[in-house]
């Protein structure tokens, strides 16, 4: 859950959260971006953290979270199937 975060701790939280989901074996985590709603400038985390996940070499996949798991303030990453 990035919200409050700064840009910067957010990619930071995302980087590390996508690496350590990839070593652990998972296929499918939920990022929780937040909509911007509350925030003076706009939505600025929903932008930044798509980048980040289509420009990830552990990704494979993504898309929007269902309506009870954040709506379009979440979103589902699929990770690349780790040789062994």
């Amino acid at each position: 859950d990035l919200h409050g975060m700064t840009r910067e701790e957010a990619l930071r939280s995302v980087r590390d959260f996508i690496r350590n989901c990839a070593r652990s074996g998972r296929r499918k985590a939920l990022v929780v971006h937040g909509k911007g709603n509350h925030s003076a400038l706009g939505a600025v985390l929903p932008g930044l953290v798509r980048r980040e996940v289509e420009n990830h070499p552990d990704v494979a996949d993504f898309g929007p979270a269902e309506p009870e798991n954040g709506g379009a303030g979440a979103l589902w990453i699929f990770l690349r199937q780790r040789s062994r």
